[in-house]
């Protein structure tokens, strides 16, 4: 039986929202996170499937919740993950990687030294549809890795080129739509592996231009 790839999308719950009180979501809310996962079914994990990785997931529940007060920074609609925090293996014979995304996510990271990993350069690459990705190396406690991040929606760019990153660098999203309107503003993507051909060869083959279809 074909897994949805809603089991994929890691429900972040963000430093911001510690504490948040969350509720079940309503019909309007539920309808909008399914027609994303379909587009993801579509879009993403045919396309990684495609490109010889296979996908698992650690939780395939598809059950989440929402935040039932004002998080903050506020945003539209916000999901809490609670326990419920999911994430994308995706793995060949040559190796493996993840794959995350964050819906309204209020922050672009470049840095954000902690967890035992920090970025230490990035550089500025055109994905077609994406109007803001950037290639990163990553110093972890498991050796050296490769990231990519992606940002769709209507994001505020630094200049392009090449960084030396020290601290948190990050890029914060001034939203439109106010808490509780139900809409995605922006989609939030990191795709994490051992080396760069492979992050890049995963990036390069999702169609991110019908991905941004969801987005208002």
């Amino acid at each position: 039986m074909k897994q949805s790839f809603l089991a994929g999308i890691l429900l972040v719950l963000c430093a911001f929202a510690q504490g948040q009180e969350c509720r079940e979501p309503n019909p309007a809310e539920k309808a909008l996170i399914e027609r994303l996962a379909n587009i993801f079914d579509a879009e993403v994990l045919s396309k990684c499937n495609g490109a010889g990785w296979q996908a698992t997931t650690d939780n395939p529940d598809m059950k989440f919740s929402v935040a039932n007060t004002r998080p903050n920074p506020e945003r539209p609609l916000f999901l809490c993950s609670g326990e419920r925090r999911l994430k994308l293996m995706l793995q060949k014979q040559a190796g493996d990687a993840q794959l995350t995304t964050q819906i309204n996510s209020a922050i672009f990271k470049l840095s954000f030294p902690g967890g035992g990993e920090r970025a230490t350069t990035a550089n500025r690459i055109t994905l077609p549809g994406a109007p803001l990705a950037y290639l990163l190396t990553l110093h972890t406690v498991d050796g050296d890795k490769h990231r990519v991040v992606v940002g769709l929606g209507k994001w505020t760019d630094i200049a392009a080129g090449s960084y030396k990153l020290t601290g948190n660098v990050f890029i914060n999203y001034h939203f439109q739509h106010r808490f509780p309107t139900t809409v995605i503003e922006n989609l939030y993507f990191e795709i994490t592996g051992k080396t760069k051909e492979d992050v890049q060869q995963i990036a390069s083959g999702i169609d991110w231009k019908k991905i941004s279809a969801i987005l208002n």
